[in-house]
């Protein structure tokens, strides 16, 4: 029902309109009953609305309300809107501009935090820095291995490494998540569900011919759910295209956000790193 959410974002702002006020220090739990009961009243209005989902993104909700933002960060058919705390509306994060510790923030910058902190961290193929190579900070790159540009960061792969700055890679299939014979689908999974990942999407990337070893002891359909939750993951944070740099310093300075291919030393720079010119040599890394 996706095609028909945007249609159907005013009948649901109206539908909310009546909703009993939410309280900025309200427990999840009680949010919860609250975003039911609005999905309830959604329902009634057409019944074209009666099979939509609303469902509260808990987590998410409380990371914002630590950060002062009286929005509650929501699931609608699992696109994420931002909810008025009055119930009076909902707005998509890039187009909400809210004051979060006393500075003005969209709250789609809000999220990236969120999206890029902690335990949200840990599912992607990771490349381990060189011994001896102290960390600088963290990119994530929403990447697919048959996009061109894509493969311009996989060039500067040693740079980032030993200049301290690991790499996680984020799957982000351009052909979509339908069609999954689709060669940048089939070689994700094909990489995901290897016995090691970082480097068989590395190589299945720039080498044509190259057949990555598979893992017997991966599930076909864990390896899709991390392609999948890398696509939502892109979906949620306006990815349209690949590849997309997430850079984020060790030091906690700022996450910045590069939409598209951008040399290793600018992206060093946005971190605060400078980048060497001399790398300490080619790395190694078994399938």
């Amino acid at each position: 029902m996706k095609f028909k959410l945007n249609a159907t974002v005013a009948a649901f702002a109206i539908a909310l309109g009546a909703t009993t006020a939410f309280s900025a220090n309200a427990e999840n739990l009680e949010a919860e009953k609250i975003v039911k009961a609005a999905e309830a009243k959604i329902h009634s209005v057409s019944p074209e609305l009666k099979g939509m989902k609303v469902e509260l993104d808990a987590t998410a909700d409380a990371y914002v309300k630590d950060h002062g933002t009286r929005y509650i960060p929501v699931r609608v058919e699992g696109t994420r809107f931002m909810l008025a705390e009055d119930g009076a509306g909902l707005i998509t994060p890039s187009n909400l501009i809210v004051i979060s510790d006393d500075q003005f923030v969209r709250s789609s910058e809000l999220l990236i935090e969120y999206d890029f902190s902690g335990e949200n961290l840990t599912k992607w193929p990771t490349y381990e820095l060189p011994e001896g190579v102290e960390k600088q900070g963290d990119l994530y790159v929403f990447t697919d291995p048959t996009c061109g540009y894509c493969h311009k960061v996989e060039d500067e792969r040693d740079t980032y490494l030993e200049n301290g700055i690991q790499i996680h890679y984020i799957p982000w299939p351009r052909s979509g998540m339908r069609n999954r014979s689709a060669e940048p689908y089939d070689k994700w999974a094909k990489a995901m569900c290897s016995l090691n990942p970082s480097e068989s999407y590395h190589r299945i990337s720039l080498e044509r011919d190259f057949v990555p070893v598979p893992d017997p002891q991966k599930d076909m359909a864990d390896c899709e759910k991390i392609i999948n939750d890398g696509w939502v993951l892109g979906y949620d944070n306006g990815v349209s295209g690949t590849p997309v740099l997430v850079a984020k310093p060790s030091d906690g300075g700022q996450i910045s956000v590069t939409p598209g291919y951008k040399p290793v030393k600018e992206v060093g720079m946005s971190m605060g790193i400078l980048i060497k010119d001399n790398p300490i040599g080619a790395l190694s890394t078994p399938q």
